[in-house]
């Protein structure tokens, strides 16, 4: 009896520890991007702005209206968009940022991308943009940390 008691409180602990977050990691891709037009896209804090794509129609329009400009455009094709989404990012900061990476998760329903940014700590202006590809999820709001 004492043995069952011990191991049900066992798996409650291990329950409580890792299967009760409300935070969900999703697996996304970063790549560079060279331009996109800042007037369309909704600014998340006052350095970052973004930019969210989750149809090939979207896409095709942007790209039409030279609102984006990628390296390779053609890779985001009808299929891609069936399963997954873009977010553009343009990230500004008044010291030279090197590289920009991102990690994404759901937490409370919300989409949460958290910017890492990689300084060379130099006296000027500097910016990243990047694209964010991720699989198609439902989510209320994007918060850029």
């Amino acid at each position: 009896m004492r043995g069952i008691l011990l191991s049900l409180m066992a798996i409650a602990f291990v329950l409580a520890l890792f299967g009760c977050s409300s935070r969900k990691e999703i697996e996304c891709e970063v790549f560079k991007i060279k331009d996109f037009d800042s007037k369309i896209a909704t600014k998340a804090k006052d350095n970052v702005d973004y930019i969210l794509i989750e149809s090939h129609e979207e896409y095709f329009e942007l790209l039409s209206d030279n609102k984006i400009v990628l390296n390779n455009p053609g890779r985001f094709d009808e299929e891609f968009f069936e399963k997954n989404m873009l977010i553009f990012i343009e990230f500004r900061y008044s010291i030279g940022v090197i590289d920009l990476q991102a990690t994404t998760y759901l937490e409370k329903k919300n989409l949460v991308i958290n910017l890492h940014p990689t300084f060379d700590f130099g006296q000027y202006f500097s910016g990243q943009r990047i694209g964010i590809i991720l699989e198609k999820i439902d989510f209320k709001d994007i918060i850029i940390e």
